[in-house]
């Protein structure tokens, strides 16, 4: 089967990814069995995805710099250094609520957009949470269903790609009173779904994982429908203090 070259992209990516998430195993299986307990930190540039934030921070940096330095070169440099930060701040500021608006329109219309159905998406986004990252639950899943012609390499690897970005958000914390053990389970693929605890990034992983399914499906069809679902209890799990 040929591929488009944006989808065996995908494939290698998800191939590369397979192997350090090997690695990463006989590593976390080593530390265990030195009694060491394996920490796995929350990726902040992660978190400023899901908010649309990490690309106008480099735009920001970029117009201070243009700015200021065309202001150096017309003399008074202090005051006209002041003036720059401030007009490149608040195009920032302007460009960053502006990619907010956008991002939660496009989230408002997403199960609508799609070019197949998504069942139980309503039901993933309790309050509990999506107010809350500190907030887990145990078990979700994400099921794609396939047409026979599809193409479930290319589908496959968006999900360990997937998976593999949900896990990253697995803070080392404080264990629930109680539970005796952790609580969280590791985001795993089998087949054409995805499952493991989630919080509001993960949600956020998974909005991002439909979206690329759905571009999949645009450039190659396939897909007959994605189901999502969650069970389970939802626990606050808080990261160690530090004092």
């Amino acid at each position: 089967m040929t591929r488009a070259p944006e989808m065996q992209k995908l494939v290698d990516e998800a191939k590369r990814e397979r192997a350090r998430t090997a690695e990463s195993a006989v590593r976390d299986q080593a530390a265990e069995d030195a009694h060491v307990r394996p920490r796995t930190p929350m990726r902040f540039v992660g978190y400023w995805r899901m908010h649309a934030g990490a690309p106008h921070i480099l735009w920001f940096l970029a117009a201070s710099c243009f700015v200021t330095l065309l202001f150096f070169s017309l003399g008074d440099w202090f005051v006209y250094a002041i003036y720059a930060f401030l007009a490149a701040f608040g195009i920032r500021i302007a460009i960053y609520f502006g990619g907010l608006l956008r991002g939660y329109q496009r989230f408002l219309r997403f199960p609508h957009d799609l070019a197949f159905p998504l069942d139980g998406w309503p039901a993933l986004l309790d309050d509990r949470l999506i107010t809350d990252p500190d907030q887990w639950q145990t078990d979700a899943e994400l099921r794609v269903e396939l047409e026979p012609a599809a193409d479930r390499e290319v589908i496959e690897a968006a999900l360990d790609l997937s998976a593999a970005e949900a896990n990253s958000h697995f803070y080392a914390a404080d264990l629930v009173v109680g539970a005796g053990s952790e609580p969280r389970k590791q985001w795993t693929r089998e087949g054409t779904a995805i499952c493991g605890s989630i919080n509001v990034w993960i949600i956020g992983n998974l909005y991002r994982v439909v979206r690329r399914i759905d571009w999949i499906h645009r450039k190659a069809g396939g897909v007959k429908r994605v189901v999502v679902s969650k069970s389970g209890s939802i626990y606050g799990l808080t990261r160690p203090s530090t004092d």
